[in-house]
């Protein structure tokens, strides 16, 4: 085999490994009916901060979905909304917010056919990813039952 050869098949195992597609999710709470914190505060009824020790944890909030764009993520084609996951879980459990909100985004393939990979250096080719969010659902505690503080 000529060293030309080899150079062209090397390039083409390489592009093949490589992806410039994916998807660039705007993530939204749109319609949410309760506040949602990265952070472990959110602001309780009287619009003052409800820290650690003013929250009782009442369930967890777990969502996940799948972005989709093309033109290398320049244009997105689903939205990211997940406000109705957002007032589903937290009604179920009688919450009264999320903190510690996590979003994780996963490169996942869009294609079953692995081997079609080298195609997505095209712009025209489909690219997505795997959103993930993951929080603490919690509601304020009853007035004068704080949690105690271990010594």
């Amino acid at each position: 085999m000529s060293l030309q050869t080899r150079v062209i098949i090397l390039c083409i195992i390489a592009l093949s490994l490589t992806s410039c597609v994916g998807a660039r999710p705007r993530v939204s709470f749109d319609s949410g009916r309760v506040p949602v914190s990265m952070s472990g505060v959110v602001l309780g009824h009287d619009g003052q901060p409800l820290g650690p020790k003013d929250q009782l944890p009442v369930g967890r909030f777990a969502a996940r979905k799948k972005a989709y764009a093309m033109v290398y993520s320049y244009l997105p084609l689903n939205s990211m909304d997940f406000s109705e996951d957002l007032n589903h879980q937290v009604e179920a459990v009688q919450g009264e917010a999320v903190v510690n909100l996590e979003i994780s985004i996963m490169r996942s393939s869009c294609l079953t056919w692995h081997l079609v990979q080298v195609t997505q250096i095209l712009p025209i080719f489909l690219g997505c990813v795997d959103v993930s969010l993951n929080g603490d659902v919690i509601r304020a505690r009853p007035e004068g039952k704080t949690q105690k503080s271990s010594p």
